[in-house]
């Protein structure tokens, strides 16, 4: 199955608004330390997915670092730090060719 760069640009964007969510939310760091807990186990689901879709082969003329990237916003989610994923998957879209968010 060949996926376009449009629907990887568009899994990555959904990923980062539900972590921006997360990171903006909470006003006080007690409430972001929970929000964070809970949102990154959300991200992670939705990472995970990315990752599961990241087989070069699937995605032609897409640069492999992109990929990179994605499975080390999925490792972050894992460790529970929602900014690397933010970092990492914004990262990931400026090198598909998206604006910076």
């Amino acid at each position: 199955m060949e996926f376009t760069e449009t629907a990887l640009l568009a899994s990555i964007d959904h990923t980062l608004a539900s972590v921006r969510a997360a990171l903006y939310a909470a006003a006080d760091p007690e409430q972001l330390q929970e929000a964070q807990a809970q949102l990154a186990e959300k991200a992670g689901e939705d990472t995970g997915r990315l990752v599961s879709h990241a087989d070069a082969s699937e995605w032609p003329g897409v640069d492999p670092a992109v990929f990179d990237a994605i499975r080390r916003a999925d490792e972050s989610a894992r460790e529970g730090d929602l900014r690397e994923i933010e970092r990492r998957l914004a990262a990931a879209r400026e090198m598909l060719g998206g604006p910076s968010a």
